[in-house]
């Protein structure tokens, strides 16, 4: 974590003209609150398991994180495969014409399981400040 406290304290951003005083005192927590841990209960699996949702709305670590996802947002190339939310994938799925000699098609999803349980966290951290930063 010293590496993301460093980029908010220096004062490399102000050459490269990115992020200007306002904007990083405004990135760095004045007053906070603590993030809230709920669950959601996930109705259409059996025995109705949890959802684990954190909340960092208010937090201290909130606006940094939204400046980031959106940097990193805008700095990668999108894939034709990515589908932003349901509406997205009904317009698409609208547009596939088959071949009218094709009498039957299967559509099929799958679900990912523990997608990010095993990313250790500071690696994670330190490669994507250096893909933006260096």
């Amino acid at each position: 974590m010293g590496k993301a406290e460093d980029i908010l304290k220096a004062k490399q951003f102000e050459p490269l003209r990115l992020i200007d005083n306002k904007f990083r005192y405004q990135l760095q927590s004045t007053c906070s609150s603590l993030s809230v841990f709920y669950g959601i209960p996930k109705a259409h699996k059996i025995g109705f398991p949890i959802r684990p949702t954190i909340s960092d709305i208010g937090s201290y670590q909130y606006k940094l994180s939204k400046y980031l996802a959106k940097v990193i947002r805008d700095a990668r190339l999108q894939a034709e495969s990515y589908i932003k939310d349901s509406f997205e994938f009904v317009k698409r799925i609208k547009e596939i014409a088959l071949d009218k000699q094709q009498k039957t098609c299967i559509m099929c999803s799958s679900d990912v399981e523990s997608l990010y349980i095993k990313v250790p966290v500071d690696d994670a951290i330190e490669t994507t400040l250096n893909y933006i930063f260096v």
